[in-house]
This record gives structure tokens, C-alpha cells and sequence, in this order.
């Protein structure tokens, strides 16, 4: 008995490779099988801050690159965004990593959360379920909580609430094109911060085309998509 347990012991460097095989086989996320968000691929934005008059204040400006690494782990796939915040006539550059998921099921964006944008670190992720490119009279909705723990401004951010529902194809202006289809998506998000609401488009052949966001201090912020490389 003590001879076949023995046959069955793997060294060590073995059973690594094989957990590595097995990884990679998994369907978790194939980034070779992306469509819109592919590995090596740019995305340019613009980035919009507009007072409760709708008076714009500033435009600094945002660029997405499409790693073939993962965030986190395995899920999603890696992304790179580079935000270039201005101020006092000089502009910033900062970098955040986040992942994005393309998939048949769905498609999902972690937005940049640094500098001024880390407020969107509060607010619901832009996500598009993948039915509705072939049926777009389907509907759906949805709704949640995230608990986290987080300062921002000397207050702890402890829990966001969030819903998210589906609102059709709406034809909208993009510094890219103009007057083009996208699948729009409403959000809410509330915690400690107050209320954030979003609304998120989609294009078929271009991704996540706008984010537009309604901060608690009643600022607007958008993301708009200008170049695809």
C-alpha cells in the first residue's frame, strides 16, 4: 500500500505545471477572444467638468491601453489608464491599472479612479449585457451593494448601494463621430458621499463611448471617446 500512494506523489514543480495548464485552459477570460477590447489596442477621451449650469469648466483628457494581462487575476482583462489632469496651467499625468471584461455574456469597465476622478471610485460600473446587441426590445435591470472602505475627503466610505438598468439605443454626439447608435445604460449609486448618477453608452464597434456622470456636489463629469488606435 505504502508503494502506490507513492506511485501517485507529484514533485512539486510538476504539480505547478500542471495548475498553470489547468489555468490556462479555463474560460474565465480569453483576451484572444475580445472583439472590442483587444490586447494592444488605444482608446482616447475627453474628459468634461460642467457646473450645475451646465457651464464647462475644464477639459483634461484620458488614454485607455488594452494589456494581454489580467485585473484581477484571471476575471478581466488588464487595462492601463492614463489621465492627464490639469491645473494652474500645469497638467498632470497619472496612472491607473483596472480591467475590463468582452464577453458573450456581458461587456464591464472599471472607469480611471485617480485624482479627480477618484470619485468614480463611488459610483455604479458601466456594464452592457450582451443580449440586447441582438435584441434590443429586451430589458433588464439591476441592483445591489458593494462594501468597501475607502476615504475620500476624511470620510469613510463603508457601502455603496447601486442599480443599473437598460434604456434602449439613443443617437448622441462623440468627439470621435457624431450621431451614432449607442445602447444606454442609467445608474445610481448612494453611500456616505451622497448620490451619484450615471448614464452609460455603448457602441457596437467602439466599446463604452461615453460615461456621463452627476456628482453629489451637482458638477457633471463626461468621458467621451475621441480616437481609437
Amino acid at each position: 500500500m505504502r508503494l502506490k500512494n507513492k506511485t501517485y506523489l507529484l514533485p512539486r514543480t510538476f504539480t505547478l505545471f500542471l495548475i498553470t495548464i489547468t489555468l490556462g485552459s479555463c474560460s474565465w477570460n480569453k483576451n484572444s477572444d475580445n472583439r472590442i477590447y483587444i490586447p494592444g489596442k488605444e482608446f482616447s477621451f475627453l474628459v468634461q467638468f460642467t457646473d450645475s449650469t451646465g457651464q464647462l469648466l475644464k477639459t483634461d483628457s484620458l488614454k485607455l491601453e488594452v494589456t494581454d494581462g489580467f485585473y484581477p487575476e484571471r476575471k478581466q482583462t488588464k487595462i492601463i489608464w492614463t489621465y492627464y489632469q490639469s491645473a494652474g496651467g500645469e497638467t498632470t499625468e497619472l496612472t491607473n491599472s483596472t480591467g475590463v471584461i468582452d464577453s458573450e455574456e456581458e461587456f464591464f469597465i472599471h472607469p480611471p479612479r485617480v485624482g479627480e476622478l477618484y470619485i468614480l471610485s463611488f459610483a455604479e460600473f458601466p456594464s452592457l449585457n450582451s443580449k440586447v446587441l441582438e435584441d434590443t426590445t429586451y430589458r433588464y435591470s439591476s441592483e445591489g451593494s458593494i462594501t468597501m472602505a475607502k476615504n475620500y475627503e476624511g470620510e469613510t466610505i463603508t457601502k455603496v448601494k447601486t442599480t443599473q438598468k437598460y434604456n434602449g439605443l439613443h443617437r448622441i454626439n462623440i468627439p470621435l463621430r457624431q450621431n451614432i447608435l449607442a445602447h444606454q445604460t442609467i445608474a445610481t449609486a448612494t453611500s456616505e458621499t451622497g448620490a451619484i448618477t450615471g448614464s452609460y453608452f455603448f457602441h457596437e464597434e467602439y466599446g463604452f463611448v461615453k460615461l456621463l456622470y452627476h456628482l453629489p456636489d451637482h458638477q457633471q463629469v463626461s468621458i467621451s471617446l475621441s480616437g481609437v488606435f
